[in-house]
């Protein structure tokens, strides 16, 4: 996929990547102030990948199979760097959670998408209006 926006029309965000969580989720490092669309702040906001579900870590319970491979391929992209969120308003901006729903775009690439080519996620409707991400 080339460095153009996942949906042209939606909002963006460059901001530094500080933690994997697992696969499909990382916490954020913005500037004083920056703010998500919905006016929270975006520094230590978790982000959840639009599309794909990664296998969850245990969190001191047994973790999926390919749980471990599946947030090392993430870290390794994306841990400590700046990339484009992309947020994408079809399925609202955050999960039951409150994790915010977003694109991850770095050097070029849509992590989402990068996630089910290397099948380390299945594919989910969640949130995701794009339809190269869902089956």
């Amino acid at each position: 996929m080339d460095a153009g926006l996942v949906h042209p029309t939606v909002e963006f965000s460059e901001v530094l990547v500080g933690r994997v969580l697992d696969g499909d989720t990382v916490t954020l490092v913005a500037p004083s102030g920056s703010l998500a669309p919905d006016q929270q702040p975006l520094n230590e906001a978790r982000v959840r990948f639009i599309g794909v579900d990664t296998p969850e870590l245990g969190h001191g319970d047994p973790s999926d199979c390919f749980a471990e491979e599946a947030r090392t391929f993430t870290r390794d992209r994306i841990e400590g760097r700046v990339v484009r969120i992309e947020f994408d308003y079809s399925g609202g901006l955050r999960d039951p959670f409150g994790r915010i729903l977003a694109y991850v775009v770095y050097d070029g690439e849509v992590l989402n998408e990068a996630l089910a080519v290397d099948e380390l996620s299945k594919d989910t409707c969640v949130a995701a209006s794009d339809e190269r991400l869902v089956e």
